[in-house]
């Protein structure tokens, strides 16, 4: 991001794994746009570009402590949020106009899968109605482990903890007395985090049927 030629060198890049990928079933390659007020006007010529070159994409909404995310207090926060804060961020009317772009262009590209499309429309829901529509997994089989270590329930919640101070032993970690104070809490929140809503999505039935192609 922000480095002169990185487009140009993501598009060569994809235009490599692309000829992997049709020398071998077994891999496959997709894209991720995420979406915010300055980049919106962009999706759709962006969309033409991948969508010609036969690569599936994915719609990810711009998140963070002061966006898409409810019910986490100050103190259980990661504060990880964006630069710019809720500013950037696609309000009601903006992610309607967006969904519709989305599906109007999947009927030609064929870009968006199901199960990604259920997942922006659930963020969507997030915002609109400002409450949970899909159980949460944080907590019970999702985390996350930064690069030095630390883990967390969600990227939007605080660190529980260290694994080198467990020995690397995840299951110490996962039961130690910040994880036990912090899991009751993270079943309260909820948010747009296309990850956790992924992990959400493998327990509907709809979805687990276009999974194992039912």
């Amino acid at each position: 991001r922000e480095v002169k030629g990185s487009f140009k060198h993501a598009f060569n890049t994809m235009d490599k794994l692309l000829s992997i990928s049709n020398q071998f079933s077994q891999f496959s390659l997709s894209a991720g746009i995420a979406v915010q007020k300055s980049n919106i006007e962009e999706v759709e010529p962006l969309i033409d570009l991948l969508g010609k070159k036969g690569i599936n994409i994915r719609i990810n909404l711009i998140r963070g402590e002061s966006s898409g995310t409810f019910g986490v207090s100050s103190n259980d926060s990661s504060h990880f949020t964006p630069k710019d804060g809720d500013s950037i961020s696609l309000n009601v009317t903006e992610m309607h106009r967006l969904h519709h772009i989305l599906c109007e262009k999947n009927k030609e590209f064929s870009f968006w899968s199901k199960r990604h499309q259920r997942s922006f429309e659930i963020g969507m829901a997030v915002i609109e109605k400002k409450k949970k529509v899909i159980d949460c997994y944080a907590g019970t089989i999702d985390a996350v482990i930064y690069a030095n270590g630390d883990v967390a329930f969600c990227e939007l919640t605080k660190v529980i903890g260290n694994l080198y101070n467990y020995d690397c032993d995840m299951k110490k970690l996962w039961h130690n007395p910040n994880a036990l104070v912090m899991r009751p809490k993270v079943k309260s929140c909820f948010c747009t985090h296309g990850c956790n809503i992924s992990t959400s999505l493998m327990f509907e039935p709809e979805m687990v049927k276009e999974a194992l192609s039912i």
